[in-house]
């Protein structure tokens, strides 16, 4: 049996750098913005599929040393539709400005859609969910079984499935 890369440390090292990217991003996006001087977005925008390319490469379990299959870790479930931090973040490289709060409520609506879509699959898989993101990334975070990953992976509009990695101050 093979899991998917997310369970390598270069990757989960690099899906965290990119966490907290979006996060420093939407913080300074937010405390700057005034959003009165953008139009909403209408049904006609698309995101850029090419920034969510997957690698769905195989590891094996020896190589993540895993030795538990029914073993009950954290992970996080990252989804497809872009968080509003992103969703602002690429509004303004495309030149459209910031979006107006009506246009990222909105777009936290879809995000919110997405996650209820992904709970009756959860639901299905027996996966207790944790708590959700919706600004800075969207995903949700669940507690699942090491043997459930590759069958999570494979929703529809999961991009990556990762272990969470709980740190404590060294000071």
């Amino acid at each position: 049996m093979t899991l998917p890369p997310a369970l390598s440390s270069r990757r989960l090292r690099r899906q965290l750098l990119a966490a907290a990217s979006a996060l420093t991003l939407g913080a300074s996006v937010f405390a700057v913005s005034t959003g009165a001087h953008a139009e909403p977005v209408g049904p006609d925008w698309t995101y850029d599929q090419d920034r969510l390319a997957l690698d769905r490469s195989d590891i094996s379990l020896d190589e993540a040393g895993i030795t538990d299959l029914t073993e009950e870790i954290d992970l996080f479930i990252r989804l497809d539709e872009p968080a509003v931090t992103e969703f602002v973040a690429d509004q303004v490289q495309r030149g459209r400005g910031e979006p107006s709060a009506r246009a990222r409520r909105a777009q936290a609506e879809r995000v919110s859609r997405q996650h209820d879509a992904i709970r009756g699959h959860l639901d299905r898989l027996g996966v207790q969910e944790q708590s959700d993101l919706r600004v800075a990334v969207n995903g949700l975070r669940v507690r699942a079984q090491v043997q459930d990953i590759p069958e999570l992976a494979d929703l529809p509009g999961v991009v990556s499935v990762a272990p969470v990695t709980l740190h404590e101050p060294a000071n």
